[in-house]
């Protein structure tokens, strides 16, 4: 997650932890190698943020680091600086090769119900949920 305090990330952090997936929380304020760094560091899958907040423009920033999003599917992402990086989740906008966080909440059909109820099984009170980037 990398933005500001907006209502998608008190969403996206309960989700990923049911889920169990590790949210990674980014610096709002990072910057081009500051964000690289962080993303590769945990080999980022999935990048929910606003398309700007302030002075930083989010998704320009992420198509500097990944000209491939441009002729990407959503969740169809290879990108050369990030191998790990397979989609961007965008909160407030649509953007090319990118999904809107409503085409993601829409997404669950009763066979992903089904995963998440199995996998919640496995998951302990104790499991790791988050790993913060910090200034």
């Amino acid at each position: 997650m990398w933005g500001p305090n907006i209502y998608e990330w008190i969403l996206v952090q309960f989700a990923t932890a049911k889920a169990g997936i590790l949210l990674v929380s980014v610096n709002p304020a990072y910057q081009l190698q500051e964000l690289e760094f962080a993303l590769r560091k945990v080999q980022c899958k999935a990048i929910v943020c606003p398309t700007k907040f302030k002075t930083q423009n989010y998704c320009d920033m992420l198509r500097q680091l990944c000209p491939e999003v441009e002729t990407a599917t959503p969740g169809g992402l290879k990108s050369a600086r990030l191998p790990d990086l397979r989609m961007v989740i965008v909160t407030d906008s649509r953007q090319t090769g990118m999904f809107h966080m409503d085409d993601v909440m829409q997404a669950a059909d009763s066979h992903h119900r089904q995963e998440l109820d199995s996998l919640q099984k496995k998951l302990s009170f104790d499991d790791p949920i988050n790993i913060l980037f910090t200034s």
